[in-house]
């Protein structure tokens, strides 16, 4: 096929303008795919028919064309040739919209969710958003109002649905009923018909305990950063569960639940500390501590050494959260994990399947996420002696 270059070379000029060569093929070639004049399954040009109508050297138009393919734009074939993906319908909307993140709380959430959401949107060729409610119930419907104003500046919305009180399902439905596609993150919302993409809470809860069980240990605590949410209930009674059916105890003192939002460091970790004296100083004290929200295990960790507590020869520690995400504390930390990353990744594809017609928008798919143990440094067997 050939390329007609007088556009190319009316707006590249002489010197790009600040941009990269290769930036300015990229940006020629996905305006052909927009407009239609080039179509998904077309084989492009050799690189270096490319490189001569351009007028660029070849190594230019080889860096563009191997951005493309990473980007999922084009596909190469050995001996064959390079080709328009035929996963372009719907995918060059660039400027028709963000795909919306609208999370509870953009602090507790992982830099890996976001970093997926943010590859997810950049593979579709959209613009990303993130908005935090804050678990407040009236900021999530303000904040669907004004998601509802921008109109067609709103392609889809990935949300965690406040927790406390449940999200109603008329919050959600003048999302649904203006044709924006919907996907929620690790709960869906009653009366909604749409895809979740969910977290086995009971199940982390339950694998945490087993992990515990194996290594002997009978008397637990459980400790959480946030104010009670419906996540945390579901941690915990799998948690309890499993230990419960083997003649282990999660007694009801030894649940440690923060008793304010604060974002004071100094006031959080006051509350923890006096928490971890009180349970430490019964005479059946706990042999190992399961956090369940994310940093609060460094926190305790900090605090167990500040006592003067082994980790984990005296006591041993768990948390939950990614594999390979936090510092080298959390690094040490075992953990119930599972891929935010890929949480983040695939919302941002739903969406864009949502939009495009390559998915109906009254989906009720569940995709729930895989979940193991990861060691770490913290996990033991009871001290010898308890």
């Amino acid at each position: 096929m050939a390329i007609r270059t007088e556009k190319f070379l009316e707006v590249s000029g002489d010197g790009s303008r600040g941009q990269p060569k290769y930036a300015w093929i990229k940006q020629f070639l996905t305006g052909e795919l927009s407009a239609g004049r080039m179509q998904p399954g077309d084989i492009l040009p050799s690189e270096r028919q490319m490189a001569k109508s351009f007028g660029l050297a070849l190594g230019t138009v080889r860096h563009a064309i191997a951005e493309l393919e990473q980007e999922g734009v084009v596909r190469r074939e050995h001996g064959r040739g390079t080709f328009v993906s035929e996963e372009m319908h719907g995918q060059l909307r660039q400027g028709t919209g963000s795909y919306v993140l609208l999370a509870v709380d953009t602090r507790s959430i992982d830099v890996s969710l976001l970093h997926g959401f943010e590859l997810g949107c950049k593979r579709v060729h959209h613009h990303m958003t993130v908005c935090n409610s804050e678990n407040d119930l009236l900021m999530q419907g303000n904040l669907v109002l004004q998601l509802l104003e921008k109109g067609k500046d709103v392609a889809g919305v990935a949300i965690y649905p406040v927790t406390s009180p449940a999200t109603p399902y008329y919050q959600i439905a003048p999302l649904r009923n203006a044709g924006i596609p919907v996907v929620f993150l690790h709960r869906a919302v009653t009366g909604i018909e749409a895809p979740t993409i969910t977290i086995p809470h009971e199940e982390m809860g339950r694998l945490a305990g087993k992990a515990l069980l194996d290594r002997g240990h009978r008397r637990v605590a459980m400790f959480s950063g946030l104010a009670i949410t419906g996540t945390d209930e579901e941690y915990q009674r799998g948690f309890r569960d499993v230990l419960q059916s083997s003649g282990a105890e999660l007694p009801d003192e030894f649940v440690y639940i923060a008793k304010t939002q604060s974002a004071d460091p100094a006031k959080r970790e006051k509350q923890s500390l006096e928490a971890l004296k009180f349970m430490l100083g019964e005479d059946d004290a706990p042999t190992a501590i399961w956090c369940t929200s994310g940093g609060i295990e460094e926190l305790v960790y900090m605090h167990l050494q500040e006592l003067g507590l082994r980790i984990p020869e005296d006591i041993s520690l768990m948390g939950l959260g990614e594999a390979d995400g936090g510092g080298p504390i959390s690094q040490r930390i075992a953990r119930v994990v599972y891929n935010d990353s890929e949480v983040g990744r695939l919302a941002a594809e739903l969406l864009d399947e949502m939009a495009s017609g390559k998915r109906e928008l009254d989906n009720t798919e569940r995709i729930v996420m895989p979940i193991q143990v990861f060691e770490g440094k913290t996990l033991g067997p009871v001290c010898r002696g308890d």
